[in-house]
């Protein structure tokens, strides 16, 4: 396991959660590489996703976690994890698909994600593509690059994490239809622009059954 975050056992605290059947997209191969996705419902939160990649004969893992809230008014939160023969990745991103804009200008409700983004500083960073995912990504975010970086991000992943998790715990209540549509803005512009996982998925799937997977199991802004 890449991600040392344990998300069944971390959410539990807001409410239930309810594993949803994905089908036919819980296991897909393709071209040597392997994905299993796991989609969740959480009660009073939204809903999250899991998806761990495996390629190159397991010399190249992948690890996502996508927290999509829609009943509680927080950013769009994804956590990416990539290892590689000489080369690790890892992202922590926040979305600005709150109803209430966050104030990009100061760091507000999210001063202890800066906090946490200064104490790391010295790791390499990740220049982040431009695309409407860079727009809409707020400054707490993190973006990191290097050789043998995952031992060194350890406990910056486990305090960014944990920011975040307060920030929960006490987020104000929203429509979950406008909170819907709000994220859904993003989630669309990101299957037309396209980015390096949306591209993948439909390179591999068809532009059609990839928006499935993401609108519906992944990013849950189509969730019924």
């Amino acid at each position: 396991m890449l991600i040392p975050f344990d998300p069944l056992e971390e959410f539990r605290r807001f409410g239930n959660i309810e594993q949803r059947d994905m089908g036919e997209f819980a296991v897909i191969r393709k071209s040597g590489k392997r994905f299993e996705s796991a989609s969740y419902r959480l009660e009073g939160v939204g809903y999250f996703s899991t998806i761990r990649t495996k390629a190159m004969l397991g010399l190249m893992q992948m690890e996502s976690l996508i927290l999509t809230p829609l009943e509680v008014d927080m950013p769009l939160m994804s956590y990416d994890v990539m290892h590689l023969p000489g080369k690790d990745l890892v992202l922590l991103e926040l979305y600005d698909t709150q109803l209430v804009p966050a104030d990009r200008s100061a760091p507000g409700m999210f001063a202890g994600m800066e906090e946490v983004k200064a104490r790391y500083a010295h790791l390499p960073n990740r220049e982040t593509p431009p695309g409407c995912s860079a727009e809409m990504l707020l400054p707490q975010s993190i973006g990191k690059k290097g050789r043998k970086l995952l031992k060194k991000s350890e406990a910056m992943v486990t305090e960014w994490l944990a920011e975040y998790m307060k920030l929960l715990a006490d987020a104000p209540k929203c429509d979950h239809e406008e909170k819907r549509k709000a994220t859904k803005r993003y989630t669309d512009r990101l299957f037309t622009e396209g980015g390096v996982a949306v591209d993948q998925f439909k390179k591999m799937m068809g532009e059609e059954a990839a928006v499935k997977l993401l609108g519906e199991f992944i990013f849950c802004c189509d969730a019924p």
